[in-house]
């Protein structure tokens, strides 16, 4: 897939675009968790909450990228560390705060009891052919 997008370039850079799109394909479950929940707070109407995480994120983001880049010389490597822990950080932090009680739309546990095959299966019956 980075051959199709890039098309011929420098053997060097090619291997750090590979070790970049490994580390960060492992944020896939991050994004979307994050995404999920920012979309939930705003369908409170509190749009501070996901704005203020992504802030955050970002900040850790930048500070990662200075000291595995910059600091400890990793590269391809620390910046796609850096994107990792900062949005696993941010996930993490938005799910756990949806778990107040309070809010008018709350997540009491995160265990997943049973999938409701037919319930997945109707979805995906209009996701697909949409999505297509």
């Amino acid at each position: 897939m980075l051959s199709l997008f890039f098309g011929k370039i420098e053997a060097d850079v090619m291997g750090s675009a590979r070790v970049y799109f490994y580390i960060t394909s492992a944020l896939f479950p991050f994004i979307a968790a994050f995404n999920a929940s920012a979309a939930l707070f705003r369908s409170m109407g509190n749009a501070k909450v996901p704005m203020k995480n992504a802030l955050v994120m970002n900040v850790l983001n930048l500070i990662g990228n200075s000291i595995f880049i910059y600091g400890m010389g990793w590269g391809a490597f620390g910046a796609g560390l850096a994107t990792l822990i900062s949005r696993a950080s941010a996930a993490t932090l938005i799910m756990i705060m949806l778990r107040k009680p309070q809010l008018p739309i709350s997540v009491r546990s995160y265990r997943f009891w049973k999938i409701h095959w037919a319930m997945v299966r109707k979805i995906l019956s209009i996701g697909i052919p949409n999505g297509l």
